[in-house]
């Protein structure tokens, strides 16, 4: 890099400056320049005075006259950068399946350049179909090389004039009218070809016929100083087209050592003479003669070096449809040839060679040879294209082309095309009794069949084809074999074998004669066996960081192997790690454009986000992996992270959404065609989960005892695991908490693996009580470190709190140190054992009672000083930044002043719940740590949280069909709600949400417990709780209407007019609406009542 191919030599390698369109260039420095003209009009030229002009190195990439499609692009750049390596002749079944795409080649040929340029030039595209992909180009080189480049591109048509997606981005195309010579231009260049001075009269009739192509010019002007000819005497015969030109200059009375010279040149383009020589079969003079012959044919490098030859893309293409044929090529130059051009991979024009020498045979060998390669390299619109040139017929009989066929359609997501034709092959090869090539399509099969999940269908075949590698020592095919069976097996539900395959398979691994690729792509089944099933997380872990060590892989093998080990690693509670390394992958996949990993990527990062505390930034990245999935065809990935999300939901909270997922997982699981009982039970072990945490207790036992049973047959751990972790829950809500000890107890030692980690942090945010039965299992000083960091601050009180009365108090002062640090859990301690507590009324007035005796507005001394106590009562003990606090009291001050007014009512406030005391007391009630200011819960008791509490309760005995239960809890909301949430502050804006919120939620819960009390058969109750809402929410006109229904009911007729008048005037009088239609007509049914009770009962 750094050096333009710039021609050597004065006389025969002279360049027209092209200044116009160089100053401008240089003034405008555009970002993308276009240089769009048919041949013969000097792009390469051009490009070559425009990069020698810009400051900084240039890489120079020349596609030879290819055309490469927008998708093959990125790959043939890859390969132009690339040129030093060995030819892909190679590539193996394995390589092919786990082929990358072109822009991951491309960002891995950048990232390996050695210096950084500032201009590249793609110089000799056929045609340049979108400037979308240059556009993406030059943005994916200014990212790898952080610095400002150009791009020069150079072609002969360009399909669309798109304008760049961004206005930071600047384009210029310059097309053929501004490459055409003028005058001054015709003449600088025939006084130096003539070598001599140029009349006016002359340079007019050159610069008129040749109409500014300077091709065209050239061979005007050789003519002329070849034939010793005045200018009008060769003009009038003069052709005016280049190509005619070109092929008027060879001919029957052509020597035949010039032609052949010719021929092999047209199909080389470019290369030293030895080589031109051995080709044709020609001593070195015939190559002198044929440059003499043809003026776009050029010797290159000094004398006493290697020298080389060069002839221009318009030559080749005329030459070698003219010259090349089955009839005048010899089989053996062309072979040659081709052989020369595959190794370069310019395989675009190496099969435009082969297409003009009519040798199908030759073609046949070559797609043969190089269609994994290429598969391998993402040319895959190339090899589709040639593909199409053979007859299908011709196809059906090469295993090898229908392979390759099947290949190439499964990289281009054609599913079924691609099983039609791996069958087909497989069949052709046992026909051929081809028993090597068998064994490649049949691995193709495998993998369609696993990219679909349908191993049922092809585990017998994979244990014959099992048998037969092992036999003839074949262990590449054996290893890969293994991993496959490996994940099949477990899926299917046998996961002690899927368990033993999968530890065949690393041993396999390690034999000689297994490719690197074959490692990788067989590990990713692997990895599902031993983490995700038999709960080895540790040993998967470590089996992937030691394939992925071995080698250097393309980048998307790469991609995979650390998203997978990312989300093993986060498994582990590794959640630093986890995030460095999904964060990297990411970036990469954005750049790229490789989608099919992205989804799980989003949900990887989305668990990871959940373990930190970032419950919106994991739902919407959740979100983007489940409903708005990029792949959403991939089945197993998006169910797979949506029981992620149920099992993220259930902790954080959403029950209701957690039970949906998990719903929605187990049904896609039970579909007829699934075949997947193991992710089924997982499922059915969420739903369990989520059942228990809405307090269906029988239902959520028989899920997670069924799931208990199958797992137990498979020996899963990951399942055992979580469905023992249900049932343990269960028992410790019943009280048997000895039983739950001795069944987490069973997991001892596959706790401290720690391949649980995250699984039993999720449960522990879920169900704080299980903390207490883990600690009891595994020991207070064994649970694993990375486990209790994911079980955070506003979990780990509540879960202590649950434990408390389980442990000792050493073991709780241990524990509570090893979640909270020593600090905090010294003041959690003390907390628990400083006895009596602050009760604190907020609803129907303000009432604060100390052990010390109550809290007098004498006490309180400012209003602000008290309701600064309320809102943070109002909090429950979660954390407050005292910035928020400025916002709510002091809202129109400077920073300093509110923080001076803060401090002064803080005093104030910690002295009047210290008043008892005389003030001089300790106030253990409020703290004041780091900015962040709290009650501490364990020391107060509000009628708010127990409101709150009740109304939580309320709620889970109803989802789960205990209507006793849920009479009970609307019992202690009745008690609680005394009247309006401090109904005497009016004027504060942040309490007023939560005012209007507790009216409504004790407006629905009367609603409800109304019902349900009808629905036991007691009117008369159902109507005092109806009325009780209303007392407190006179405007709710449902809860006037269930009030209409019960009175019709008990045909009380008086009463539901005096009903209906209070309802239509509290309307009209304080909203001004008038009732609805239902509430209208339940009073037309009031009317029209007689005698009770003949009305219908309330729906």
């Amino acid at each position: 890099m750094g050096e333009i191919p710039v021609p050597s030599g004065a006389s025969r390698h002279y360049w027209v400056r092209r200044e116009k369109l160089e100053r401008a260039f240089l003034q405008t420095r555009p970002d993308v320049v276009f240089v769009v003209s048919p041949g013969g009009y000097g792009k390469t030229v051009l490009a070559r005075q425009l990069a020698a002009s810009a400051t900084g190195e240039v890489l120079w990439l020349s596609m030879g006259g290819g055309s490469p499609s927008s998708a093959d692009l990125p790959s043939a750049l890859s390969l132009a950068i690339t040129t030093d390596r060995q030819s892909g002749r190679g590539a193996s079944i394995a390589s092919a399946v786990m082929a990358d795409n072109g822009w991951d080649r491309l960002d891995e040929a950048l990232d390996g350049l050695e210096q950084r340029p500032a201009v590249l030039v793609i110089d000799g595209l056929d045609a340049l179909s979108s400037s979308e992909f240059i556009y993406d180009l030059l943005d994916r080189c200014r990212r790898a090389f952080s610095h400002t480049l150009q791009i020069i591109v150079t072609c002969r048509t360009r399909d669309a004039d798109d304008a760049p997606r961004s206005s930071d981005v600047s384009q210029w195309c310059i097309d053929r009218t501004l490459l055409e010579f003028d005058l001054q231009e015709t003449i600088e260049l025939a006084t130096h070809l003539l070598q001599r001075e140029v009349t006016a009269h002359e340079a007019q009739v050159l610069a008129t016929s040749s109409a500014g192509q300077p091709a065209l010019l050239l061979l005007i002007l050789r003519n002329i100083t070849l034939s010793g000819r005045d200018v009008d005497a060769v003009l009038s015969s003069a052709t005016g087209d280049v190509a005619a030109h070109l092929r008027s200059l060879v001919s029957r009375d052509t020597p035949w050592p010039v032609l052949s010279v010719l021929r092999v040149a047209a199909m080389l383009r470019h290369g030293n003479l030895r080589q031109l020589t051995e080709m044709a079969g020609v001593a070195v003079e015939a190559v002198y003669q044929a440059v003499d012959l043809m003026p776009l044919l050029r010797v290159t490098g000094a004398k006493g070096t290697l020298r080389g030859f060069e002839m221009h893309d318009l030559a080749c293409e005329v030459l070698c449809g003219l010259l090349v044929s089955r009839e005048s090529c010899h089989t053996q130059a062309l072979s040659q040839v081709v052989h020369e051009l595959a190794g370069r991979r310019e395989y675009d024009w190496m099969f435009d060679v082969l297409v003009a020498s009519g040798d199908v045979d030759m073609m046949l060998e070559w797609i043969e040879l190089l269609g994994l390669c290429m598969i391998e390299e993402a040319r895959l619109d190339l090899l589709e294209s040639v593909l199409d040139q053979v007859p299908a017929i011709v196809q059906a009989g090469s295993p090898r082309l229908l392979l390759i066929a099947a290949l190439l359609h499964r990289s281009k997501g054609r599913t079924s095309q691609a099983f039609t034709l791996a069958s087909a092959a497989r069949r052709a090869a046992e026909v051929a009794s081809d028993e090597r090539g068998a064994i490649e399509c049949l691995m193709v099969e495998i993998r369609l069949h696993w990219d679909v999940a349908d191993y049922e269908t092809i585990l017998p075949r994979m244990g014959e084809a099992l048998a037969r590698a092992q036999g003839r020592g074949d262990n590449d095919t054996t290893a890969m074999l293994l991993g496959y069976m490996a994940s099949a097996y477990a899926q299917l539900g046998d996961v002690k074998r899927g368990r033993e395959y999968a530890l065949k398979y690393r041993e396999a691994s390690r034999l000689p004669g297994v490719q690197s690729a074959t490692k990788v792509q067989a590990l990713q089944p692997v990895l599902f066996v031993l983490g995700f099933v038999a709960g080895d997380i540790a040993l998967a872990a470590s089996m992937l960081r030691e394939a992925r060590a071995e080698a250097k892989y393309p980048r998307a093998l790469a991609l995979q192997c650390d998203a997978n080990l990312a989300s093993l690693v986060l498994e582990m509670g590794r959640v630093t790690s986890a995030m460095r390394m999904i964060s990297s992958v990411g970036v990469h996949l954005q750049a790229s454009g490789f989608s099919i990993l992205s989804d799980a990527c989003s949900g990887t990062e989305g668990a990871i986000r959940a373990a930190m505390g970032d419950k919106p930034e994991a739902e919407s990245l959740l979100r983007a992996a489940v409903e708005d999935a990029l792949c959403p065809d991939d089945r197993l990935s998006v169910e797979c992270n949506r029981l992620y999300r149920s099992a993220i939901r259930r902790a954080t909270g959403s029950v209701d959404e957690a039970l949906s997922d998990s719903e929605d997982a187990h049904a896609a699981f039970s579909d007829d065609g699934s075949g997947l009982p193991v992710m089924r039970c997982l499922a059915k072990i969420e739903m369990a989960a989520n059942l228990l945490a809405l307090g269906d207790l029988r239902r959520a036992e028989e899920l997670a005892s069924v799931a208990h049973r199958d797992a137990s047959l498979w020996t899963a751990a990951y399942h055992l695991l979580r469905a023992d972790m249900v049932l343990a829950e269960i028992e410790r809500q019943q009280g048997a908490f000895d039983e739950a000890i001795a069944r987490i107890a069973q997991h001892r030692e596959y706790i401290l693996t720690e391949s649980a980690n995250w699984q039993i942090a999720m449960y522990i945010r879920a169900f704080p009580g299980l903390l207490g039965v883990f600690a009891k299992a595994v020991g207070v000083d064994a649970l694993p470190s990375h486990l209790l960091r994911m079980i955070l601050h506003d979990y780990a009180r509540p879960a202590l709190d649950a434990c408390h009365d389980e442990l000792p108090t050493a073991d709780m002062e241990r524990l509570a140190a090893r979640l909270l640090g020593k600090r905090a859990a010294a003041v959690f301690m003390r907390e628990r054992a400083s006895g009596p507590k602050a009760v604190v009324r907020l609803f129907g007035g303000m009432q604060v009672v100390t052990p010390t005796g109550a809290v007098t507005d004498k006490d309180w001394r400012k209003r602000k000083a008290r309701l600064l106590f309320a809102l943070l009562v109002l909090r429950r003990g979660q954390d407050m930044p005292r910035e928020q606090i400025f916002e709510h009291f002091w809202p129109e001050m400077d920073e300093e002043r509110a923080k001076s007014n803060f401090y002064v009512t803080w005093s104030i406030m910690k002295r009047a719940l210290a008043a008892g005391t005389g003030g001089k007391g300790p106030c253990p009630y409020v703290e004041h740590v780091g900015g962040v200011c709290r009650v501490v819960p364990a020391l107060i008791s509000s009628d708010f949280a127990e409101f709150e509490d009740a109304l939580t309760a309320m709620r889970k005995a109803d989802r789960a069909g205990d209507a006793s239960l849920a009479l009970a809890a609307a019992e202690r909301i009745v008690e609680q709600y005394r009247g309006e949430l401090l109904p005497g502050e009016l004027y504060d804006d942040w309490l007023g949400p939560i005012r209007d919120r507790c009216r409504h939620d004790y407006g629905d819960a009367m609603l409800r417990a109304s019902q349900l009390t009808y629905e036991a058969g007691d009117s008369e109750k159902a109507l005092h709780l109806v009325r009780a809402g209303l007392g407190q929410d006179p405007w709710r006109e449902d809860l006037y209407q269930a009030a209409l229904r019960y009175l019709i009911h008990t045909g009380q007729r008086s009463g539901a007019i005096e009903t209906y008048v209070a309802c239509k005037s509290k309307l009209a009088e304080d909203l001004g609406l008038d009732p609805s239609t239902e509430t209208q007509r339940l009073y037309d049914q009031i009317l029209a009542m007689e005698d009770p009770p003949g009305a219908p009962a309330p729906g």
